[in-house]
């Protein structure tokens, strides 16, 4: 989980990341795995808790809203 596409070969990963990912500015994170998220309700943006995939200790906290999903 420290790359992208980690079952695949890590040639075809780094080609996607540069074709497919970087090109496009999308957030993404390695090392992590979401342990909870918390879908958009009342107009709050929807929550993804992130914890460490080796140490499983909690990592970081994601902030969606809709408008941001849609204008990227």
């Amino acid at each position: 989980l420290d790359q992208l596409m980690p079952g695949f070969d890590p040639e075809i990963s780094k080609l996607a990341q540069r074709v497919l990912v970087n090109p496009r500015n999308i957030d993404y994170h390695t090392g992590v795995f979401a342990s909870k998220i918390t879908p958009a309700r009342d107009g709050k943006p929807v929550l993804i808790e992130l914890i460490d995939a080796k140490t499983k200790e909690p990592k970081d906290t994601l902030e969606i809203s809709f408008s941001k999903a849609i204008s990227a």
